[in-house]
C-alpha cells in the first residue's frame, strides 16, 4: 500500500470560497498566510493520514470515500467503516485532539488483528527491539506554522532519550505532507533524506522502508520500546501503547514556536 500523493495548484475561485467561509479551519489559516505573502497556493496532500483521520477526524465526505476506494484492506477503513456501523457521526472536526475510550478500543482491536494478520511482513525480532519515528516530509523545511511546530527531533535530543537503550533499533518514517504549500518540495525531499541517513549512522539503526502506514504502525505496536516522534501518527501509537500498557518514550508532538 504505497501512500498517493496529491498535488494541485488552487485556483482563485477555490482559495476565496475557503477565505470567506472557511478562514479559521487548518487549510484556511495556510492558505492565508501564503496569500499574504503573494505565494502560489499549490497543495501537497498525502490521501491516507492515519493519525489525523482517527485523532482529529479532519476529513470530508470526499476523502473519506477516497480511502475507502484506494486503501479498502487498510487500517483506516476498517475503522471507518467500524465508526460507520455504531452510527456515530463520523463526518466533524475534532480540533481538541482527544479520543474516547470507544474509540481506542476499537482502533486497538483492528491495530492487533492486522499485525496478527500480517505478522510475516515484520521483522522476527520485532518484540525485542526498539522502533523509532521520524516525521519527514513537509515538517523539515516548511515555513507554514504547523510545519515549523513539527520539526523532527534534534539528534542529540535522540541520543539522550536512548542513553543506555542497547537494543536493535529500527526507523519507520517516509516523507509525509499535510495539506503543504511550501515552494521547494525536491529541497524538503532531500534534506529528509540527509536527515534520516544521520540517525541511522548515529544508531546503527534499519530503516523499515515498507512503503505502507499499517505495516510501520504494526511495527512500532509490537516493538519492545517505542520511540515518539512528532505529529498526529505517532501520537496515535502511542495511546495505542498506552492503551496495552506498553513502554513508550515520549515528546511533544509539537514544539513551541517563538
Amino acid at each position: 500500500m504505497g501512500e498517493h500523493l496529491l498535488t494541485y495548484k488552487m485556483d482563485e475561485n477555490k482559495i476565496n470560497y475557503i477565505l470567506n467561509n472557511a478562514a479559521d479551519s487548518f487549510i484556511g489559516k495556510i492558505i492565508a498566510d501564503k496569500k499574504e505573502r503573494n505565494e502560489e497556493i499549490v497543495i501537497y496532500h498525502n490521501v491516507y493520514r492515519l493519525g489525523d483521520l482517527i485523532l482529529i477526524n479532519n476529513v470530508d465526505e470526499d476523502q473519506i470515500k477516497m480511502i475507502l476506494k484506494m486503501y479498502p484492506n487498510s487500517i483506516g477503513s476498517k475503522f471507518i467503516l467500524e465508526k460507520q456501523k455504531s452510527n456515530i457521526n463520523y463526518y466533524y472536526n475534532n480540533t481538541s485532539n482527544d479520543i474516547s475510550n470507544e474509540t481506542i478500543n476499537i482502533i486497538s482491536k483492528i491495530v492487533l488483528d492486522y499485525a496478527d494478520n500480517n505478522k510475516h511482513l515484520l521483522p522476527n525480532d520485532i518484540n525485542n527491539s526498539t522502533v523509532i519515528h521520524l516525521r519527514l516530509g513537509d515538517v523539515i523545511a516548511g515555513d507554514i506554522y504547523h510545519e515549523r511546530e513539527k520539526r523532527p527531533l534534534d539528534i542529540n535530543e535522540l541520543k539522550i532519550k536512548l542513553n543506555n537503550n542497547r537494543d536493535k533499533k529500527y526507523i519507520i518514517g517516509k516523507c509525509h505532507y499535510d495539506y503543504s504549500v511550501f515552494n521547494d518540495y525536491n529541497k524538503c525531499n532531500k534534506l529528509s533524506q540527509e536527515y534520516l541517513n544521520n540517525v541511522i549512522k548515529e544508531f546503527n539503526a534499519l530503516h523499515l522502508n515498507s512503503g505502507n502506514a499499517d505495516i510501520d504502525l504494526c511495527c512500532a505496536i509490537k516493538c519492545k520500546i517505542f520511540v515518539q516522534g512528532r505529529g498526529n501518527y505517532s501520537k496515535l501509537i502511542k495511546l495505542i501503547r498506552k492503551h496495552l500498557n506498553l513502554e513508550t518514550i515520549e515528546c511533544n508532538e509539537t514544539i513551541e514556536l517563538k
